[in-house]
């Protein structure tokens, strides 16, 4: 089969990178980094990533504004608001990934999207439920199943 026609699967490299460029490695020390707790550089890079101010990134993670102000005072976050900031940083990669592009994943994150019943792919990292529903439309589109 021609190069041409095969679809667009990034190489272990660029994986790699993405998750070294926001401050975390992956596989095994991922798990590790999430149940140890992100520290706040990680955070800051992710949200920079997606493009959220302080006010946004609260209001997708639902973590408290005192909390997430505290936990930048500490330096550390939960396990439970790691992990919902790993959901963040993954729909970020995934997007990325889909349109080969972060300017374009940036945009397609913040927007409503039919798919997703009118929501914004960004507002669903909050429960696994609901980025398990981003992460299945972003398959069907990568693989022009749209129904």
């Amino acid at each position: 089969m021609s190069s041409a026609f095969q679809s667009f699967k990034p190489s272990k490299k660029d994986e790699f990178d993405f998750w070294r460029d926001i401050g975390m490695a992956e596989g095994i020390a991922m798990s590790e980094a999430v149940q140890q707790g992100f520290n706040s550089f990680v955070i800051q890079r992710i949200a920079e990533k997606a493009n959220l101010t302080q006010k946004e990134l609260q209001a997708v993670t639902h973590i408290p504004a005192s909390t997430l102000k505290r936990r930048f005072k500490e330096k550390k976050f939960s396990p439970q608001e790691s992990d919902v900031i790993y959901r963040l940083a993954s729909l970020l990669k995934l997007a990325t990934e889909l349109f080969q592009d972060e300017e374009k994943a940036q945009e397609w994150i913040h927007k409503k999207v039919y798919g997703l019943n009118g929501k914004r792919p960004i507002d669903m990292v909050s429960t696994t439920v609901e980025f398990e529903e981003v992460k299945d439309l972003i398959g069907r589109i990568e693989h022009g199943v749209f129904s």
